[in-house]
Order: structure tokens, then C-alpha cells, then sequence
């Protein structure tokens, strides 16, 4: 299984994609399939806690911030 580090940049696009052949969501869903295992570092783990905090940042986005949560526990599962 191939190994890879995830920017924020990617996981916050994959979660505001209307597109669901987005290349955003494919690594996403790729990594919850199973087939990359996601690597966190500390800083890299802060930041995407405190993304996930900024409510405005989702204001267009079509998940709930309950299935937002569930998606980014499913990612650290998978690391």
C-alpha cells in the first residue's frame, strides 16, 4: 500500500467539491478504500483541526459538519 501525506489544501477541496469525480475527492475516497494509507505528522494534524473549527470556511459546503467530522475520522483511522 502505497504511503502518502495529504495536504489540508486537498482534504478541504475534497470536502467542498460538488464534484464527486473531483481528483480531490478521488485521493479521499482512495484512502478510505484502503489503497494509500494517509501520514500525519503533528503540525500537519493541528492544522486540519483548526480547519475543520473555521465554520466559515464550509459555509457552501454540502455536508454537514457532523458527516465533515465523520469523513476526517475515517481519514485518521486509515493512518
Amino acid at each position: 500500500m502505497a504511503q502518502l501525506v495529504i495536504d489540508t489544501d486537498v482534504f478541504i477541496a475534497a470536502l467542498l467539491s460538488r464534484n464527486d469525480s473531483s481528483i480531490a475527492r478521488e485521493i479521499i475516497r482512495r484512502c478510505l478504500q484502503g489503497h494509500y494509507q494517509p501520514l500525519f505528522g503533528v503540525a500537519l494534524f493541528c492544522e486540519y483541526e483548526t480547519l475543520m473549527s473555521r465554520d466559515k470556511l464550509f459555509v457552501d459546503c454540502q455536508l454537514t459538519k457532523k458527516e465533515r467530522e465523520s469523513v476526517f475520522a475515517a481519514l485518521l483511522k486509515q493512518a
